[in-house]
């Protein structure tokens, strides 16, 4: 327990609840002869129809696929450390 008398697990979950849209942005649905198109105003994501490969995933005006289909657009030498201040 805390000074503020929060126990430290729910100080936790509050830290790992994802923030509220402000306001729901509509769904939209397009599809052609190749692909489906699925798009929010925030994310569009474009799926293969034949094979079901995500072949593009935009975030706010940020395409996040590389040239391969279903892989992220960072370099395969790239290297990540996830830490944590939790123990």
């Amino acid at each position: 327990m805390d000074q503020f008398g929060v126990e430290t697990a729910e100080l936790k979950a509050v830290a790992l609840t994802p923030p509220l849209p402000a306001a729901e942005a509509p769904v939209t649905l397009k599809e052609d002869e190749n692909f489906y198109t699925i798009d929010n105003q925030i994310v569009t994501a474009k799926v293969n129809k034949r094979n079901g490969n995500l072949t593009s995933l935009i975030y706010k005006g940020l395409e996040t696929m590389g040239h391969k289909s279903g892989h992220p657009a960072v370099s395969p030498a790239a290297s990540f450390t996830i830490t944590s201040g939790w123990s």
